[in-house]
């Protein structure tokens, strides 16, 4: 569970959500306290990475990819290769002890895989904050939840492609 355990203190008035979506908050996240909540609720953390910050004296972070519950995905390059990678960072409410050992086996099974439709991770280390990271090859496209809202519904064709390639 995160390192936060001050549930009591957290005001879920200050929220207009439902019951189910509290009862799945604390399924995933565990109890925390009210900064914690509002960074995951406006997809922010306290340790934010910004363009132009060198991360591990390699990684230039050039511009934030994506925000997700689970990290937050920068576009990096390489200082010395020069070379752009995709980096996942556990965001700052989850940098516990469980949770980095659970990120870590994260990065390791994916480093395991060998697939033409799983991304490669090249590197795993910690930000200067303590955060944990890993870097991955960066994959040019849309993801499935973008496309849809582009194109619409996948027909039946389309799914089972996008399932055979699973």
């Amino acid at each position: 569970s995160p390192p936060l355990v001050l549930s009591r203190h957290f005001h879920w008035a200050a929220f207009t959500i439902e019951p189910v979506t509290k009862f799945i908050f604390l399924r995933r996240f565990g109890p925390m306290t009210v900064d914690a909540a509002c960074d995951i609720f406006s997809g922010s953390s306290s340790e934010e990475l910004t363009a132009g910050q060198v991360v591990a004296g390699t990684y230039r972070v050039l511009s934030l990819i994506a925000r997700g519950g689970m990290g937050n995905v920068y576009l990096v390059e390489h200082i010395y290769l020069l070379k752009t990678f995709a980096m996942k960072v556990l965001p700052a409410y989850l940098a516990g002890a469980e949770a980095s050992r659970r990120f870590l086996a994260e990065a390791r099974s994916i480093a395991r895989l060998e697939h033409e439709n799983i991304v490669k991770i090249h590197n795993f280390g910690l930000t200067d904050a303590g955060v944990s990271f890993y870097v991955m090859e960066l994959v040019d496209g849309l993801c499935l939840e973008d496309w849809l809202l582009l194109n619409g519904p996948l027909t039946i064709e389309q799914t089972l492609n996008l399932m055979h390639c699973l």
